[in-house]
């Protein structure tokens, strides 16, 4: 067996697109007490014919890189020419490089710089379709891209694909001779857009969806999965222009949740600054003061927050709980620059923007100081225990996961 990997930590692994082998990144200390545990990893080839293990990127192979970085690798489909190495690391953008497959038979593959820390490349969300490679990129303006670069290039030009305004592009899959691209609006509005021939137009789906998923089917077709606060995913098929809603199965009636409703405000922060919250409440709940409030925050690592169905949520709000998401700096929900925004020293708007927030809902007469509880999880701990130590007067209960 291989002994030498932690697939869970290092994104698994990654099947061969002949089905000879698979990739995953190797360890070279596996003793967990030794401080050296993590450094000099390996991207390392299973060979199924050979029953060989064999180092393809890192420790003594070109190019050398920091040894504190893991180089890991993506594959996607069964016809890619080249494969790309990412090195990861604590850093939000990665440097990356790329051989074709064929090279890997070497025993030093010829790996080629592809895109540096500095072009703001996300990794994960990238298409290599024949010599081209799609990919999703920031700009320095905050806004989100898709490019495209053709790898037998010599001259390596860029192409812009689309480029967003008030929306974040969060993922795309290429399907016959289209891109189908997902984007998201202040972290609780999800689109989907059709692009072919340099033009692209909204796919319109029969529900407010929070979060999409988009998968590759059979015979040109896209399968859909949408998510909503205030309801289990539902499927759908696009293809030949139309959308076809699937019913895989009865999810059946949860008449608890059919009287709650969702919406998004605008709060105004310290800096004038506009932070999106969402809200779920019951329908004609009476604006009085006294109404318990239960925020779900995070505001870390450029993550959205999840707004998706989750029961024990929604059970607060159907008995008469007010269930807040404020979506705050350091999160994804406006983008990269809303996670700089909100990043070491511009932590303190993390909590400042939930401090804005938890007095818009006792000025709107939502709820009182007593009567709100703040909750959050591991990165998402420091603004709301900032947020206690600096207004101990604002919330009535704090609860904090893996702090």
């Amino acid at each position: 067996g291989i002994k030498n990997s932690r697939p869970e930590e290092y994104y698994g692994m990654n099947w061969l697109p002949n089905g000879d082998g698979f990739t995953f990144t190797s360890l070279k200390i596996i003793d967990p007490k030794n401080p050296e545990v993590k450094l000099n990893t390996s991207l390392s080839l299973y060979d199924f014919k050979t029953k060989t293990i064999r180092n393809i990127f890192g420790e003594g192979l070109t190019p050398k890189t920091d040894n504190r970085l893991f180089p890991v690798t993506h594959i996607k489909g069964n016809h890619d020419k080249y494969i790309i190495v990412y090195l990861g690391g604590p850093d939000t953008f990665w440097d990356s490089y790329y051989t074709t497959f064929k090279d890997l038979e070497n025993p030093s593959p010829d790996w080629k710089p592809l895109r540096k820390k500095s072009h703001k490349v996300v990794y994960g969300i990238d298409q290599l379709i024949e010599d081209d490679y799609y990919y999703l990129t920031y700009k320095d303006n905050g806004q989100s891209s898709i490019a495209k670069l053709n790898l037998n290039d010599s001259n390596k030009k860029i192409g812009q694909v689309l480029e967003t305004t008030d929306e974040i592009i969060t993922n795309f899959i290429s399907v016959a001779d289209s891109l189908f691209i997902t984007t998201s609006k202040h972290g609780v509005a999800n689109f989907l857009y059709g692009f072919k021939d340099d033009k692209y137009k909204k796919i319109v789906l029969p529900m407010l969806s929070t979060e999409i998923d988009i998968r590759k089917g059979n015979n040109g077709s896209v399968w859909i999965g949408a998510k909503s606060p205030l309801k289990s995913v539902s499927n759908f098929l696009y293809k030949d222009g139309k959308v076809e809603q699937l019913n895989f199965y009865d999810s059946g009636t949860l008449t608890n949740f059919k009287n709650l409703i969702f919406k998004v405000v605008e709060v105004e922060g310290h800096d004038g600054e506009i932070i999106p919250m969402s809200i779920i409440h019951q329908k004609g709940l009476k604006l009085n003061g006294e109404n318990a409030v239960f925020s779900d925050s995070y505001g870390a690592f450029g993550t959205m927050v999840d707004v998706s169905f989750q029961t024990q949520f929604l059970s607060f709000a159907s008995l008469g709980g007010v269930l807040v998401r404020p979506h705050i700096r350091g999160g994804g929900a406006k983008g990269h620059k809303w996670h700089i925004a909100g990043k070491k020293q511009n932590k303190p708007n993390s909590w400042k923007d939930l401090i804005s927030c938890m007095e818009y809902l006792i000025n709107n007469r939502y709820t009182s100081s007593s009567k709100i509880s703040v909750f959050s999880e591991s990165g998402g701990a420091i603004p709301i225990a900032m947020l206690v130590n600096k207004r101990p007067d604002l919330v009535g209960a704090l609860i904090i996961g893996s702090g």
